[in-house]
């Protein structure tokens, strides 16, 4: 048999195995369980790192790093070019379009690698910091490399073996932490961020390519590609403009405020999405495969889009609601005087969340129903806003105003978004305001008075532990005891989501488990 026949039945059993043994909702259900797992360390792991770099780096080291990361990414987004999400969506022929589509992706790799390399001194001389060439040269590097991981997560995410895929992930992350962590300290600066990615990507690319079983040929297939670049080149559109509307408000603040301030920026960005991109990466991981095997049928991949949105902002708002409310106590404890600015546009992002958490969700559903033309659209919409109210935010209030054009933003596109994808299977204005409306009430009636009384404690380290311990308990106890009263069906299926997990923590998993059921109504 051949290589292609050999992966194509490897497909086959597993997708047999979906339906049979445990069904889709279980695996989909197992997937996620371990993939949160594994991002949870992950998670934490990067919230450690940045906190040990925010005290061996300085402010403008950080900016650096933050520019560094966000022009190569825009400037390397065609690598990506949907090609992941094309072959997920006909993972049912995996076997005839995996070759195709790593020799498709070599060459966007290869493309975006020479782009970088070529727009290296460019960015450095519009930024006015001579480092950045430097960098980015070594970025340029790791691109080509990561271009190819496209096809073997496609084929672990269309197979749901997101097992694997989540704790090679992991592992490689830790790897990473602690080459940069080491050369941070050895004193290299905002360059040990980027030469640490140069080390682990070409581990990750050969982890990969191992895990998922993939087998290459040396024939390129030219003739397949005419059915992979339509769909690549809207994606692509779609990379450049979320590229954009993601990474282009460090440059601009770099280029009005100066790196220092990028630095506070790129600091208040990292802490405010930890907790809640815990939870949308692996959410999507599991919902954009789940969706797309629903395809044929509308009315259920509705209603899972709906469950899913439902238990999505039930948990990350009250994550992201707790993180605003004790914001200025976090980076207070955990960062050193001269990035203590960093708290209110900490907080202000945080509040963003509340609404923008179901943006990773309504992707997973217009990238499962196919409709990559409406998602362009979608993305051209909000990642100019985006930027335009960053940018405004930036140059009217600093640091600070940033943070408040991006909350501006999100509460515009998060339910306007979660609106326009559901649309076309169904849904509607009404039952994206049911989704909303439970979880943000209850933080406001969890963590609102909490967070005011918190206005008249002193200012001190214990004081701040106090506080923090406060809204972690207290607060997440009174969010879910209104959410049980507001909306009782979607506390009880949170409640159900975590009987498991907290089962395998043993006793004490048991007694939380049981003292949340009791919240219930």
């Amino acid at each position: 048999m051949s290589a292609e026949g050999a992966h194509g039945a490897h497909s086959a059993q597993v997708a047999q195995g979906a339906h049979g043994t445990g069904g889709l909702g279980a695996r989909a259900r197992s997937g996620f369980v371990w993939t949160a797992l594994a991002a949870l360390g992950g998670k934490a792991i990067g919230a450690g790192q940045f906190v040990v770099l925010g005290w061996l780096l300085s402010r403008e080291d950080l900016g650096l790093v933050s520019m560094a990361i966000s022009s190569a990414l825009m400037l390397s987004v065609i690598q990506y070019a949907g090609v992941t999400d094309i072959l997920v969506s006909r993972h049912r022929r995996m076997h005839l379009w995996a070759n195709a589509g790593f020799w498709f992706a070599l060459l966007l790799g290869t493309f975006s690698m020479a782009l970088v390399a070529w727009a290296a001194p460019v960015v450095a001389w519009w930024q006015g910091e001579p480092w950045l060439g430097p960098m980015l040269l070594v970025m340029s590097c790791v691109v080509v490399l990561n271009s190819l991981n496209s096809v073997p997560t496609a084929v672990l995410t269309g197979e749901l073996r997101l097992r694997e895929l989540a704790l090679w992930q992991l592992a490689i992350q830790a790897t990473q932490t602690v080459l940069t962590v080491g050369m941070a300290w050895w004193g290299l600066g905002a360059m040990s961020v980027v030469l640490s990615a140069a080390a682990v990507a070409p581990a990750m690319f050969v982890l990969r390519y191992r895990v998922s079983g993939l087998r290459l040929r040396a024939d390129p297939q030219w003739r397949r590609w005419r059915y992979i670049v339509s769909d690549s080149l809207v994606l692509a559109v779609v990379g450049v403009m979320n590229a954009a509307g993601d990474r282009l408000s460090p440059l601009i603040i770099g280029a009005v405020l100066g790196p220092g301030a990028v630095g506070l920026y790129f600091l208040a960005a990292q802490f405010s999405v930890q907790g809640v991109g815990l939870l949308t990466s692996n959410l999507t991981a599991v919902l954009f495969p789940t969706l797309n095997k629903m395809l044929d049928q509308p009315a259920r991949m509705l209603a899972a889009f709906d469950r899913a949105a439902r238990l999505m902002a039930a948990v990350g708002v009250m994550v992201s609601a707790g993180q605003a409310a004790s914001a200025g106590a976090l980076v207070r404890l955990l960062l050193p005087q001269d990035k203590h600015a960093a708290a209110a546009a900490c907080g202000l992002m945080s509040l963003g969340l509340c609404f923008g958490v179901l943006g990773s969700v309504s992707t997973a559903l217009v990238k499962a129903t196919g409709r990559f033309g409406r998602l362009l659209w979608l993305t051209a919409g909000y990642a100019s806003t985006g930027v335009v109210c960053i940018a405004v935010g930036g140059w009217l209030g600093d640091v600070t105003g940033a943070a408040a054009g991006y909350l501006a933003y999100s509460c515009v596109w998060g339910p306007l978004g979660a609106a326009i994808v559901s649309r076309p299977v169904g849904g509607s204005w009404r039952m994206v305001g049911g989704i909303y409306a439970p979880p943000i009430a209850s933080a406001a009636l969890g963590f609102g008075p909490l967070w005011l009384a918190s206005l008249w404690l002193p200012v001190g380290v214990w004081w701040d532990i106090l506080r923090i311990l406060t809204f972690a308990s207290v607060g997440v106890v009174a969010y879910l005891a209104a959410l049980s009263r507001l909306h009782g069906g979607t506390y009880r299926d949170l409640i159900t989501q975590a009987a498991g997990p907290l089962r395998r923590l043993g006793p004490l998993g048991r007694s939380a488990g049981a003292a949340l059921g009791r919240l219930g109504p």
